[in-house]
């Protein structure tokens, strides 16, 4: 994504994310944890493997709209 807040935005609701995994299922420790934004207008978002997270713009399209309405990621 070109917009460095919306990738901050997506970066701390993924770190948020991976840091209650940890809690949950400490076994995740280990994994190499990262993000990925897909190109689709779809609104998607699905985990692989070994802690790959995909987003796609659709999604983030979808938060951007929430976050131009004042609604914050801490909401989300």
């Amino acid at each position: 994504m070109k917009s460095p807040e919306l990738n901050r935005i997506v970066q701390s609701v993924f770190d948020k994310l991976v840091i209650q995994t940890q809690k949950a299922y400490p076994s995740t420790k280990s994994m190499s944890w990262k993000i990925r934004i897909k190109k689709d207008p779809s609104v998607n978002a699905f985990c692989l493997p070994g802690g790959k997270l995909v987003i796609t713009t659709g999604f983030i399209e979808t938060l951007k709209t929430r976050i131009d309405t004042n609604i914050s990621h801490e909401d989300l």
